[in-house]
């Protein structure tokens, strides 16, 4: 058995724990450290990655990454927030990077900031609700080390406030038979019905 004493491992045939630590992959192995090992990962234990390098290099000193550009006259500042939404997830869930690190901190410092009033992260699609992004965007600062913000607290309860009546959610262009096109073409935002 293992030199870890987790009581689920007991519960195994073998321990899985050494074979998944021979990996070579460094992001890999931090979340075996951290998630079965229940082992503190310092932020700076993925931080020397050339990922991470690569990442903090690329993000814009307003907090955000750039989209790769791909068309010429398209607006990609939505664009942007989705790919900040991904490269902050990379920081976070691969490298286990939080509020401590400046990367970290001035990409939750661009989300906040484009907060709604409401409470939700809108802006990936353009001007519409978008449920699915602030529930991701919302996980991923709170495992960043927000979860006792008002601004996170702000966006659970928008959360809570805009689900459909079946106690799921939808994007609210859809409930009005919309499809994505709206979201280049209907700069206001479409209200959602619950129904």
């Amino acid at each position: 058995m293992s030199e870890y004493n987790h009581s689920w491992l007991k519960q195994l045939n073998y321990d899985p724990i050494a074979p998944l630590l021979e990996k070579s992959d460094d992001a890999f192995k931090l979340k075996v450290f951290k998630d079965l090992c229940d082992r503190e990962v310092p932020f700076e234990s993925g931080g020397t990655s050339e990922e991470v390098l690569r990442l903090v290099r690329m993000q814009e000193p307003q907090g955000f990454w750039k989209y790769p550009k791909t068309r010429n006259t398209m607006d990609l500042s939505n664009l942007n927030q989705y790919q900040s939404f991904r490269n902050l997830g990379k920081l976070v869930e691969m490298y286990n990077l939080d509020r401590s690190h400046s990367s970290v901190q001035n990409a939750a410092d661009y989300f906040f900031s484009v907060q709604t009033d409401q409470g939700d992260f809108r802006g990936i699609y353009d001007k519409q609700y978008t449920p699915n992004y602030t529930a991701g965007i919302t996980e991923l600062l709170i495992k960043a080390g927000y979860p006792d913000d008002k601004r996170i607290l702000a966006a659970l309860d928008w959360l809570i406030n805009n689900r459909q009546n079946d106690g799921g959610w939808a994007l609210a262009f859809r409930t009005k038979n919309y499809n994505i096109d709206v979201t280049y073409d209907y700069h206001k935002t479409i209200e959602p019905d619950f129904t």
